[in-house]
Order: C-alpha cells, then sequence, then structure tokens
C-alpha cells in the first residue's frame, strides 16, 4: 500500500511540473530570455569566481567563490520568494481573482505562478549545485553552478516585477468597482 501512495505522490508531482512547464513557456521561452543569455554570458566573463584553484600549501582545491556567495545570498532570496506567493495571494480577492484565472492553465494566475515557481526552482537547484561543487570540486559543475546564481537573481529582477504588475492590475480593478 505504502508504493502505491508513493507512486501516487510523485505522478501528481510530475503533473505539477508539465503544468508548470507549460505556463513558463518551455525551451523556446527559456532559451530566448533575456536573463538566461545574460546569465550564461556573464558567468563565463566572470570565470574568476567559479574557476577552480589548487591551494598550494596542501593541492587541494579551493571552493569558488560563488559557492560562498550563494550560501549567503540565496536563503534570504527564498525567504523573499515565498513571502512574495503570500502576497500574492493575500491580494487576491474575488474578482481580482476571477480575471487572473481565466483561461485556466494559460491564465495569468498560471503565468505569474510559474515564474514565481521558476524563481525559486533556480534558487533551489543553485544551493544544490554549490553543495555539490563543495563536494566535488568539478570546473564545468562550477561554472554551472555560477550560471544558476546569476539566472536565479536575474529571475528574481522579472519575478519582482510581476508585483508591480499584479498592483497595477489591483488598482485597476479597485478603480473600476467605485460607483460613478
Amino acid at each position: 500500500m505504502g508504493q502505491f501512495w508513493h507512486w501516487r505522490e510523485s505522478n501528481q508531482m510530475g503533473k505539477g511540473f508539465k503544468v508548470y512547464w507549460r505556463a513558463y513557456g518551455g525551451f523556446l521561452e527559456l532559451f530566448y530570455s533575456p536573463y538566461f543569455v545574460f546569465s550564461w554570458f556573464s558567468a563565463i566573463l566572470l570565470h574568476p569566481l567559479w574557476y577552480l584553484k589548487q591551494n598550494e600549501a596542501n593541492a587541494k582545491a579551493v571552493d569558488p567563490e560563488w559557492i560562498g556567495i550563494a550560501f549567503s545570498v540565496l536563503p534570504s532570496i527564498v525567504g523573499f520568494s515565498l513571502g512574495s506567493i503570500a502576497i500574492l495571494v493575500s491580494v487576491s480577492n474575488g474578482r481580482m481573482l476571477k480575471e487572473i484565472q481565466l483561461g485556466g492553465d494559460e491564465s495569468l494566475l498560471m503565468k505569474i505562478a510559474a515564474a514565481f515557481f521558476h524563481f525559486l526552482m533556480l534558487q533551489l537547484l543553485c544551493l544544490v549545485f554549490a553543495i555539490i561543487v563543495k563536494a566535488y570540486p568539478v570546473g564545468f559543475l562550477s561554472y554551472i553552478g555560477m550560471f544558476l546564481l546569476l539566472y536565479a537573481l536575474c529571475s528574481g529582477v522579472a519575478t519582482a516585477s510581476i508585483l508591480i504588475f499584479v498592483a497595477r492590475l489591483r488598482n485597476w480593478i479597485d478603480e473600476s468597482d467605485k460607483p460613478d
């Protein structure tokens, strides 16, 4: 019986990822994102932060600098992400919620949720890469981790701009609900 529930939960999680990926826009949206491209090239330019160096005293690899940055910055940003989602849910009253739900899986609500989910997944994936590179210092993995750190930070700007859009939408709905 326990195996059935595990399969069912993982199947639901797989469906959730499919809905997220479709709402986000898939590979086309990912690879053509200016944040993705900027992060990719910036990571190359910032190679002193991810390039593996050897400690001359004992010939062990020294942790790349991006790992310290990731461990110090990302936990706070994860908190910001979760707080932002809470704000979004709290300002969505009856009419606003109906407006942003129009379109089902293609609705504005799903696009906003997908953007926040994407932002959160990038942060967590970056932290996982930081742990892996700390344990197994490999240059290519270090580059990928640096890219993920930059992409997560850039996605934060994009996701924060969604809050401005939601605030403007809320103002528009509130204004249109006022009697003339």
